[in-house]
């Protein structure tokens, strides 16, 4: 049967969650646009995941839905995520992450954003966060000022942009070297290419916090930060770099509260200024918001 043209690829990369996945993809498959492409990518599981996943797609065969299910065997998300880039037929491209879910009208938003803004590049949403407590908390893209925002406040998180398949690919899709922060890594090279951006404020799209995600992980990690930040300084300009080092003193001040590291070591290491003793001093005691010194 011949493919029809889609416009959107969904890239979900899956490590181990035969007994969680079935959310995501459900909610996946509830959208009430069609047609688009749902790439399911298997990292390796030893969980059963992929049994799940092959038979989850073949009792969807006729949901309306274009089902890939593959493999790679070389782990980490983003490795995952290349795998799907690299296979995806839409023009558009979306990675969603396989603990999290998108309200039923999700992809018809996006796509309608895509229909109203033939110029645009990048289509961005903002996400409700669901902690393990059950409380919730914002997940802004925000839409302008984005380099400091990405920086920040995660506004170039996995979950919340769709961009051009072209776009992503030609700045080198995402970076395998990076553990941590690898979306904000990315994100800082496809702002760097000074792409179009839509804003559509609520994009209906749940991340939840679970035991073993990026998203529960609360206590600082400099050191698992330091390879992002690294790149982010090579590809940002001046301003960047100074918000580099501003968010080095604002992690290094977490891991002093949090009793994780020497954080007061590894500031000194930066030669910092009065300006970066403040942002450190105030976040080590439990003030929020520290970028905004930086940004006066």
């Amino acid at each position: 049967m011949e493919k029809k043209e889609v416009l959107i690829s969904v890239v979900v990369p899956v490590l181990n969650r035969a007994e969680l996945v079935q959310r995501t993809l459900e909610s996946i498959s509830r959208q009430c646009y069609r047609p688009f492409e749902l790439i399911i990518v298997d990292n390796g599981s030893t969980d059963g995941t992929l049994g799940v996943l092959e038979k989850w797609r073949d009792d969807n065969f006729e949901n309306g839905l274009e089902i890939v299910v593959t493999q790679c065997l070389e782990r980490g998300a983003a490795a995952a995520r290349n795998a799907g880039l690299a296979i995806a037929r839409a023009p558009w491209i979306m990675f969603f992450d396989s603990d999290d879910t998108m309200a039923p009208t999700h992809l018809l938003s996006v796509a309608n954003a895509i229909a109203d803004n033939a110029e645009t590049d990048i289509i961005g949403w903002d996400t409700v966060h669901v902690r393990k407590d059950g409380s919730h908390r914002p997940g802004q893209f925000f839409g302008h000022d984005m380099q400091r925002h990405n920086l920040f406040d995660g506004a170039m998180a996995t979950q919340r942009w769709c961009a051009r398949t072209q776009l992503v690919r030609s700045v080198g899709g995402w970076d395998t070297a990076v553990k941590y922060w690898d979306d904000i890594e990315l994100g800082s090279r496809i702002l760097a290419a000074d792409p179009n951006i839509t804003y559509i404020g609520s994009g209906g799209v749940h991340v939840y916090e679970t035991e073993d995600s990026i998203t529960a992980q609360g206590a600082s990690a400099p050191a698992r930060m330091d390879a992002a930040l690294s790149r982010i300084e090579k590809t940002v300009g001046e301003n960047g770099r100074s918000w580099c080092r501003a968010k080095r003193a604002i992690e290094y001040a977490r891991a002093s509260r949090l009793g994780t590291a020497d954080g007061r070591a590894m500031l000194d290491a930066l030669n910092p200024g009065l300006g970066l003793r403040l942002i450190f001093e105030y976040t080590r005691l439990g003030g929020r918001g520290a970028a905004r010194f930086l940004k006066r």
